[in-house]
C-alpha cells in the first residue's frame, strides 16, 4: 500500500507542474480561438477549423507515434539498468519520427490536393490544409517527449507547450488588430504548432546529456539488436500507431464530416463547441501523461495491484470534475459561448453540451488507456477502440444530419460510452487479484524479459 502511495504522490506532483502548464495552455487556447472567431467570418472560420483538422489528422495517422512504445520498453531497460539498450531505443525512436514526418508531410500534400477537390473545398482552404500538412515534417516529437518523461522533465514539455500558446495568441491578436486575412491566422497557429516539436527536442538532447547516456563508453545497441533485445518492440510499435490513427478519427473526423455535410459554417460551430466541451480534457491530459510512465514502471515490476489502484483513483477524479463540468454548462453553456466566442455561435450550445457529456465520459476512464499499454493489452486496447469508432462512424453521418452540430457531440458520447464500457472490463479482467497471483507468485521462476513480457500479454 506504501508503494501505492508513493506512486500516486509521484504521479500528483508530475501533473501538478503539467497542469499548470496545461491550463496557461487552455486559457491560450480559448483566448485564441475567441480572438480568431471575432475577427472572421462563420464561414471563413470555417475553412480554417477544416483546414486544421485535416492537417491533425495528417500528423497522427500519417505518422509514428513512439513515444508510448519508449517509455514502456525505456522504462524495463532502465529497470534492468541496461544503458546500450536505453539509448538503441532512443536511436530508434528518433528514425522513426523522421521517417513517419517524411511519409506523413509528402501523404498529406499529396492527399489534400487532390481530395480538396473531391470534397468541394475553395482554393484558399486546399491551400492552407496543403502548407498545413507539409509542416508535420516539423512536428515531430514523439522520441523527445519520452525521453523528457522517462527523466521526470515533465516541468519542460508544460513550458514548451505554454509557448506555444502564447504565440499563437499573441499572434492572433496581433492579426486581428490589422484585420489580417483568414491566411495569416493560418500561418500564426501552424508557427504555434511548431515550436513545442523543436522546444522538446533540444530539451530532450539536455536530458540525455545530464543522465551522462550521450558520454557513456558503451556504444548504443544497434536497430537489429534492438529488435532482437525486446521481440515485441515492433509489434506493439504498430499497435499503437493504429490505435492513434484510429483514434484521430473520434476526435477530427467530427469537423471534417461538418463541413462536407453543413459547410464550413456549420464545421466552425463544431470546432467551437468542441473545444470549449473538451478543455476539461486538455487539464485532464497532465494526469494521464504523468501516470503513464509510472504505470510502466510498475508493470515491469509485475505490480498489477498498484495499476489498478492507480486507474481507480484517477477515475473517482475525473469522475467528479466531469460531473462539474456538465452541471455548470447545463446552465450556462448560451453565455460562455457569446463570451468565447460571440452572438453568432450560441446556437452551438446544446452541441457545447453534448461534448462536455462526452468529456465527462473520457474522464472517467482516462488512465484505463495508459494502463491497458503499460501492461502489454495494447491489441485488447485496439480493438475496442476499432469497434468503439465503427459504431461513431455509423452514427457521425446521419447524427449532423438530423440534428447539425450537436449530432457530432451525441455521436462522440456513443463512443466513449462503448469504448469505456469494453476497455474497462479487459482492464478488469487483467488486473483481478487472480492475475496479480499469476505474475508475483513466487512459485514461478526467474523469467527473461522477453518471457516477462509475454506473460503480461497472455
Amino acid at each position: 500500500m506504501h508503494g501505492r502511495d508513493d506512486a500516486w504522490q509521484r504521479i500528483t506532483r508530475h501533473a501538478l507542474v503539467l497542469l499548470g502548464g496545461g491550463t496557461v495552455s487552455a486559457i491560450f487556447a480559448l483566448g485564441t480561438l475567441s480572438i480568431t472567431a471575432r475577427a472572421l467570418l462563420p464561414v471563413t472560420f470555417g475553412a480554417l477549423a477544416i483546414a486544421q483538422a485535416y492537417a491533425l489528422l495528417v500528423e497522427r495517422a500519417g505518422t509514428f507515434q513512439s513515444w508510448q512504445t519508449l517509455i514502456r520498453f525505456g522504462a524495463i531497460a532502465r529497470e534492468a539498468g541496461d544503458d546500450a539498450a536505453f539509448r538503441g531505443l532512443i536511436r530508434f525512436g528518433y528514425h522513426l519520427d523522421v521517417a513517419g514526418g517524411l511519409v506523413g508531410a509528402v501523404g498529406g500534400v499529396l492527399i489534400g490536393a487532390l481530395a480538396g477537390h473531391a470534397l468541394g473545398w475553395t482554393a484558399e482552404t486546399r491551400t492552407m490544409a496543403i502548407v498545413y500538412a507539409a509542416s508535420v515534417l516539423f512536428r515531430i516529437s514523439g522520441t523527445s517527449l519520452a525521453v523528457l518523461r522517462l527523466h521526470d522533465r515533465f516541468d519542460q514539455t508544460a513550458i514548451a507547450r505554454a509557448c506555444a500558446g502564447l504565440v499563437r495568441l499573441v499572434g492572433s491578436g496581433i492579426a486581428a488588430l490589422l484585420h489580417a486575412d483568414v491566411g495569416t491566422f493560418a500561418l500564426i497557429w501552424m508557427l504555434g504548432d511548431l515550436i513545442p516539436s523543436a522546444v522538446m527536442f533540444v530539451c530532450a538532447r539536455r536530458a540525455l546529456t545530464d543522465a551522462r547516456h550521450t558520454r557513456a563508453t558503451d556504444a548504443p545497441l544497434s536497430l537489429a539488436a534492438v529488435r532482437a533485445r525486446y521481440p515485441e518492440l515492433l509489434g506493439m510499435f504498430w499497435t499503437t500507431n493504429l490505435h492513434s490513427t484510429v483514434k484521430i478519427v473520434a476526435r477530427d473526423a467530427d469537423v471534417l464530416v461538418a463541413g462536407i455535410i453543413g459547410g464550413p459554417a456549420v464545421a466552425g460551430v463544431v470546432r467551437i463547441a468542441r473545444q470549449i466541451g473538451s478543455a476539461m480534457g486538455q487539464l485532464s491530459d497532465p494526469l494521464m501523461q504523468a501516470i503513464y510512465p509510472e504505470m510502466s514502471s510498475a508493470a515491469a515490476a509485475h505490480r498489477t495491484a498498484t495499476v489498478r489502484a492507480l486507474v481507480v483513483r484517477a477515475g473517482l477524479w475525473g469522475a467528479s470534475a466531469g460531473a462539474a463540468i456538465v452541471v455548470t454548462l447545463w446552465f450556462v453553456a448560451p453565455t460562455v459561448l457569446t463570451l468565447a466566442a460571440g452572438a453568432e455561435y450560441v446556437v452551438g450550445a446544446p452541441a457545447l453540451l453534448a461534448y462536455a457529456i462526452a468529456q465527462a465520459l473520457s474522464l472517467a476512464t482516462l488512465a484505463v488507456s495508459p494502463a491497458l499499454l503499460s501492461l502489454g493489452r495494447a491489441r485488447e486496447s485496439f480493438i475496442a477502440l476499432c469497434v468503439a469508432t465503427g459504431v461513431y462512424v455509423l452514427a457521425l453521418f446521419p447524427a449532423i444530419r438530423a440534428m447539425g452540430a450537436s449530432g457530432a457531440g451525441w455521436a462522440l458520447v456513443l463512443f466513449q460510452l462503448c469504448w469505456g464500457l469494453m476497455a474497462t472490463r479487459t482492464l478488469l479482467r487483467a488486473t483481478l487479484p487472480e492475475a496479480d497471483k499469476g505474475v508475483d507468485d513466487d512459485v514461478h521462476p526467474p523469467q527473461s524479459t522477453s518471457s516477462q513480457l509475454e506473460t503480461r500479454a497472455a
